[in-house]
C-alpha cells in the first residue's frame, strides 16, 4: 500500500490552467522557451528575446568583429574549396559536435555554416552556434526527433526547477500533460507550456487517482472506509494451507482523513499435529501422520529383505502404524512376507527369487529328457540327419547335468549316383549337390532370354557328365539353334529372333518399294497431290532403310484459283484462299437499284464493278405513266406525260388533248362550175404532237350560201399536216368540198387534236 500525507501530497498540486515554467537557468534569449528572455541571473523571465536562425555566408553581417543573429564572426570567410571551409568550422572555439556543416559558394568565394538536419524531417536543427562563426539554423526545436518540426505539440513532463510534474514520471490517473509548441514561426524554440491537469490531494473515498502517482485515492488515504479484505494472521507460508484459512478485516476511520483496517477476524491457526489424522492441522503441506512418523492405525506392504520381492515365491508382507506417545507413532513388525529360499533341482520353481527357475539354475531338471543334436544348425530333420536324445541327473545339491545324447544321425558323404537320398542333409538330394545326376540328360539354350521356339532359334540337349568322385556337371548343348544376323533380303525369315520378321527388324526389305507421301495426313491423292515411291536400301550389315520419296506432289502453300485446281490438296477446288475462280464474272457482288453490273475474278480475288445502273426516282415498273412532272408542253387543252420504260424515264409527251383550233379563213370561189376550184386557199399548221382532225365548213356570213354537202371534211389518209400547198395537190390544205355558186365566200376552220 502506498501511503502519502496531505501535506506531501499539497507540494505536488499546481495549477490546471496556462503554465508558465520560468527562471529556468540560460545563457541567451535562444535558450529559453518561447515567449521569454535570458534576463539577470542567467535566469529565463517573461519577455520576448532575439529571433532564431543566423546570417547567411555573404550576408549583412558588419565587418568590426560582431556577431550577426545566428552569432559566429562578422568577417565572411573565404574559400576556394569545401575543405577549407570545413576547416574552419573544425577550429570554431564553440559549437555542438556534429550540429553544422560547410561548404564553399563558389559564386562569392565565402563558406557557408548551416546547422544540419540530424534527424531528417526537411528542417536544420536551431540550436546551433558558434562564438567565431555565422551558422544558419533552422525552425527545428528538437533536431533529433524527426516527429519534432515547426508547429509540432509535446507534453512537459518536468517542473520548472528540473523535477517531475508528475510523482510517476509521466501522467496518469486524472492527470493530463501541458503542451508546449514548437514555434510555427520559425525561431526553432518551444512555447511556454499550457494547459494539462496536474495532482491533487487524494480524495479517500474515491477509487480514481486524483494524485496521479498510479493508486487509487483511497489506498493513499489507507482504504475506503465500509470496505473488507480477506485477512491471514498466522506464521507466513500457512495462508490457506492444510486446515489453516482467511478470515476478513473491515476499513474503519481513523483520524481526519485517514482510515485503516481492523483486526483479521475469523483466520484459522496451525495447531499441534494428531498421529490419527489424515489432515494437516499444523498446516505445513504434509498430512499429520508424516509429521508423527505415520498415522496411527494405518497399514503398508513390507518386506524384510533387500531385494526380491515379487519375484519367484517371494512377496510381500503387511505392518501397521502404532502410537508411540503424544505426537510420534511408529511401523509395527512385518507379516506375512516370503524372503528366498534354497534351490530345488528337482523343480521349475524360482525358489531363491533371483528371476531364474531352480531347474535352469542347476543345469537342468533332475528326472527330464530332451532331444539332442550336435549337427550343424538348421540340418536336423533333413535328409538322412536325426536328432537323439538326452536325459537330466543330478551331480550334487543344486547342480544337474545332462547326459550323453543317443541316437542322433550327422550328415554323410554325397553319392552322386543317388538322385533321391540327401546324405549331407542340406535338403537337397545329392545327385542336385554333385552338379547334376550322372548320365541324365535335360533341355537347354544359351541364348538370349526371350529368344527360344522364337523365329528360327531353338533349344538342345545336354547329358550330365562326371568331373571327380563327388562333382558333376552338365555338358554342352546339342542341336541349340542360336540368335542369328538379320536377313534384310527375307520377308519371312526371323534369324535374329526377336519375334518380328527380318525385313521388319531390318527396317524394310532391301531392294522393295512402297509407296510414300510425306505430305500432310488425309492429302495424299486429293486435288493435285499424289504419292510418289521409295526403295528399301542396306544400310550396314542386318539393317536397311527407306529412301527418298520420289515423284510425290505434297500441297502448295494455296490453291492457283483456276477453275477445278486444288493445289493445296484440301478437297476444295480453287478453295481458300480463293475467293473466287480466275475468269469468272458475277453481278451479284454489283448491284445497280436497276441493273447489276460486272466483275471479273483475278488471281483469286473479284476485281472492280462496272455497269451498274440505278432506278430513276419514281420509275417503278414499265409503262407507268408521270404526268404532273411533264403539264401540257404549252397546248391549251392537252396533258404530256413521261413513261417509264427499264427503270429510266422517257423524254414528255403529249398523251390527249381536246379538240384544238389550227385556225380560221375566209375564202370564196370566182363564179367557178362544179369541179372548178377556189383561186386562192387556207393554210393551217397543227401545234407540234398534234394530228389532223377535219376542217369545219360554215357560211361567212348570213347572207352567203355557202352549203357545202357535209358540215366536216376529214383528212385523208396519209395527208400531210396543213400548209400553202398547191391547188392541184390532192391534200386536205385544197380541198373545198361540194361546188359551190360563184362569189359565194365560206368559212374554212381546222380542228387538230392531240394522239390518244
Amino acid at each position: 500500500m502506498r501511503l502519502l500525507s496531505v501535506m506531501a501530497l499539497t507540494a505536488l498540486v499546481l495549477s490546471s490552467c496556462r503554465l508558465d515554467v520560468t527562471g529556468a537557468p540560460c545563457s541567451s534569449d535562444e535558450s529559453c522557451p518561447m515567449g521569454q528572455r535570458c534576463g539577470p541571473e542567467s535566469r529565463c523571465v517573461l519577455g520576448s528575446g532575439a529571433a532564431g536562425g543566423g546570417a547567411t555566408a555573404g550576408g549583412s553581417a558588419g565587418t568590426g568583429g560582431g556577431t550577426g543573429t545566428g552569432g559566429g564572426t562578422v568577417a565572411p570567410v573565404a574559400c576556394t574549396s569545401d575543405s577549407v571551409c570545413q576547416e574552419a568550422l573544425a577550429a570554431a572555439t564553440t559549437s555542438p559536435s556534429g550540429c553544422a556543416e560547410a561548404s564553399c559558394v563558389v559564386a562569392t568565394g565565402r563558406c557557408e555554416f548551416r546547422a544540419r538536419d540530424n534527424d531528417a524531417d526537411g528542417e536544420r536543427a536551431a540550436a546551433c552556434s558558434s562564438e567565431t562563426l555565422t551558422i544558419t539554423t533552422g525552425p527545428d526545436c528538437e533536431d533529433t526527433n524527426a516527429a519534432v518540426k515547426a508547429g509540432t505539440m509535446q507534453p512537459c513532463v518536468d517542473s520548472e526547477d528540473g523535477g517531475l510534474l508528475f510523482p510517476s514520471g509521466m501522467p496518469v490517473g486524472k492527470c493530463v500533460a501541458p503542451l508546449r509548441t514548437c514555434d510555427p514561426g520559425g525561431s526553432g524554440r518551444f512555447s511556454v507550456c499550457v494547459g494539462g491537469v496536474l495532482p491533487t490531494a487524494p480524495q479517500c473515498d474515491s477509487t480514481d487517482d486524483f494524485s496521479c502517482n498510479g493508486v487509487p485515492d483511497s489506498e493513499d488515504c489507507g482504504c475506503t472506509q465500509g470496505t473488507t479484505r480477506p485477512c491471514y494472521s498466522g506464521p507466513s507460508g500457512t495462508r490457506a494451507v492444510g486446515l489453516c484459512s482467511e478470515g476478513t478485516q473491515t476499513c474503519v476511520s481513523l483520524d481526519a482523513g485517514l482510515n485503516g483496517w481492523t483486526a483479521c477476524a475469523g483466520d484459522r491457526l496451525p495447531t499441534d499435529v494428531e498421529c490419527s489424522s489424515p489432515d494437516d492441522s499444523n498446516c505445513n503441506g504434509r498430512p499429520d501422520g508424516e509429521d508423527c512418523g505415520c498415522q496411527v492405525s494405518t497399514t503398508r506392504p513390507c518386506y524384510p529383505e533387500d531385494g526380491g520381492v515379487g519375484v519367484g515365491v517371494c512377496v510381500a508382507g503387511v505392518e501397521t502404524c502404532e502410537l508411540l506417545d503424544a505426537g510420534a507413532a511408529a511401523w509395527g513388525v512385518c507379516a506375512g512376507a516370503v524372503t528366498p529360499q534354497a534351490v530345488n533341482c528337482s523343480t521349475s520353481i524360482d525358489n531363491d527369487c533371483n528371476g531364474t527357475t531352480d531347474d535352469v539354475q542347476c543345469g537342468c531338471q533332475v528326472g527330464t529328457n530332451r532331444s539332442c543334436y550336435s549337427g550343424p544348425n538348421g540340418t536336423a530333420g533333413v535328409g538322412i540327419c536325426r536328432a537323439g536324445t538326452q536325459g537330466c541327473q543330478l551331480v550334487d545339491a543344486g547342480v544337474a547335468t545332462w547326459s550323453t545324447c543317443t541316437g542322433a544321425v550327422l550328415p554323410a558323404a554325397v553319392n552322386c549316383n543317388s538322385p533321391t537320398v540327401d546324405n549331407n542333409c542340406n535338403g537337397q538330394v545329392d545327385s542336385v549337390d554333385c552338379g547334376c545326376q550322372l548320365n541324365a540328360t535335360r533341355p537347354c539354350y544359351s541364348g538370349p532370354n526371350g529368344t527360344q521356339n522364337i523365329g528360327q532359334c531353338r533349344g538342345g540337349t545336354q547329358t550330365c557328365i562326371s568331373t571327380g568322385p563327388t562333382t558333376t556337371t552338365w555338358g554342352s548343348c546339342v542341336g541349340q539353334v542360336l540368335p542369328a544376323t538379320r536377313n534384310c533380303t527375307s520377308a519371312t525369315a526371323d534369324a535374329d529372333c526377336n519375334g518380328q520378321v527380318d525385313v521388319i527388324a531390318c527396317g524394310c526389305q532391301v531392294n522393295s518399294s512402297r509407296s510414300c507421301y510425306t505430305g500432310p495426313a488425309g492429302t495424299a491423292n486429293v486435288g493435285s497431290c499424289r504419292s510418289g515411291t521409295q526403295t528399301c536400301n542396306a544400310t550396314g550389315v542386318g539393317t536397311g532403310a527407306w529412301g527418298a520419296c520420289n515423284g510425290q506432289v505434297t500441297p502448295a502453300s494455296r490453291d492457283t484459283c483456276n477453275q477445278g485446281e486444288d493445289n493445296d490438296c484440301n478437297g476444295v477446288p480453287a478453295g481458300p484462299p480463293c475467293v473466287c475462280i480466275n475468269g469468272r464474272t458475277d453481278s451479284s457482288g454489283c448491284p445497280g437499284s436497276c441493273t447489276n453490273g460486272t466483275r471479273t475474278c483475278f488471281s483469286g480475288n473479284w476485281g472492280g464493278c462496272s455497269g451498274a445502273t440505278n432506278r430513276d426516282p419514281g420509275c417503278n415498273f414499265n409503262g407507268q405513266q408521270d404526268f404532273p412532272t411533264c403539264g401540257n408542253l404549252g397546248i391549251t387543252g392537252c396533258s404530256a406525260a413521261r413513261t417509264c420504260n427499264n427503270c429510266r424515264w422517257s423524254n414528255c409527251a403529249l398523251v390527249s388533248c381536246v379538240d384544238v383550233s389550227a385556225g380560221t379563213c375566209t375564202r370564196g370561189c370566182a363564179g367557178g362550175l362544179f369541179g372548178n376550184v377556189c383561186n386562192d386557199s387556207c393554210g393551217f399548221t397543227c401545234p407540234a404532237g398534234t394530228t389532223r382532225r377535219r376542217v369545219d365548213v360554215s357560211p361567212a356570213a348570213p347572207s352567203n350560201n355557202c352549203n357545202p354537202a357535209a358540215n366536216s371534211i376529214q383528212p385523208n389518209s396519209g395527208d400531210p399536216n396543213w400548209n400553202n400547198g398547191v391547188s392541184t395537190s390532192a391534200s386536205f390544205n385544197t380541198r373545198i368540198g361540194v361546188p359551190a355558186a360563184q362569189g359565194i365566200d365560206c368559212r374554212w376552220t381546222a380542228i387538230c387534236r392531240g394522239p390518244l
